[in-house]
């Protein structure tokens, strides 16, 4: 029996050696978009591991990025079925987290640059819709200083949870968390300097009401600032919102109307992106 076990605990090992070393090919086409060929060592990984729940996701986002819809989604399903809805959602907002805070992302996103045009002063107001990982939500929290406070708003409590601990390694105190539903932000009225929405607009409920809702938090003078993905089909951008979630630029505008606002910046450096600063418009 010992000799079995040992045996046994030898053949995992090995197991376990080939799944790491596949996992680790897998990321390496992945980076170079080989997706295809990360496909593939995906498909190797399953069959060693049928329940490993992030290959399982793996094999679900390389078929969203080969443009496979219906495949993307059928994997998705298996990966709830896999672990339990609360063991995917879990391996989901850490890889979620993972790509919001990848290195990759400062190209596209241009964060200094954004942080630079906005101009946050110390001892200001701010409010980060959509906080996410904390990705602007940090550097809005440096900027502000000691004397200003930052909220940080989303609809999911993990990653309110993996703010928290990032502003703990970082000893920042001047930022407020909040759980919300997705039609209210929650905000205090008539104190906000500056409202950020960074990908986040498109997932609003009743985007012209929720709009009132931000106009009531902002202090006089104060701003509401949209960064969205200009709308693309799902072949040329099989991530972000879905076809009919994307919201134009157009559209941004006609609903912040409804609650008084107009663009009063507009900026045009992020290529894929539009960034519109919107201000109470006042009435000649």
């Amino acid at each position: 029996m010992l000799l079995l076990a040992l045996l046994s605990s030898a053949f995992v090992k090995g197991q376990a050696s080939e799944f790491d070393r596949l996992e680790a090919l897998l990321f390496k086409h992945y980076k170079n978009e080989k997706f295809d060929k990360a496909l593939e060592i995906a498909m190797e990984l399953y069959r060693l591991n049928p329940k490993h729940i992030n290959t399982l996701y793996n094999i679900a986002i390389l078929h969203s990025k080969l443009g496979n819809r219906e495949e993307a989604f059928e994997w998705f399903e298996k990966a709830a079925d896999a672990g339990g809805l609360r063991s995917f959602r879990r391996s989901y907002f850490e890889r979620y987290i993972a790509m919001l805070e990848h290195r990759d992302r400062d190209a596209s996103q241009k964060p200094d640059q954004i942080m630079k045009t906005l101009a946050i002063k110390p001892g200001e107001h701010v409010a980060d819709i959509g906080a996410g990982s904390g990705y602007f939500t940090l550097r809005l929290a440096r900027d502000v200083g000691p004397r200003g406070i930052v909220w940080a708003v989303d609809i999911e409590q993990a990653m309110l949870d993996h703010i928290e601990l990032r502003l703990k390694e970082e000893a920042i105190q001047n930022v407020k968390l909040q759980q919300v539903s997705a039609d209210d932000p929650q905000l205090p009225q008539e104190q906000l300097d500056t409202i950020l929405l960074v990908h986040t607009y498109a997932y609003l409920q009743n985007r012209a009401e929720y709009a009132k809702k931000l106009r009531k938090a902002l202090a006089p003078g104060g701003r509401v600032v949209i960064i969205e993905h200009i709308p693309a089909s799902w072949e040329k951008r099989p991530w972000g919102p879905l076809p009919h979630q994307q919201v134009s630029r157009d559209t941004a505008d006609a609903e912040m109307a409804k609650a008084g606002f107009a663009p009063a910046k507009v900026h045009n450096f992020l290529p894929d992106q539009y960034f519109v600063e919107y201000k109470v418009h006042e009435k000649k």
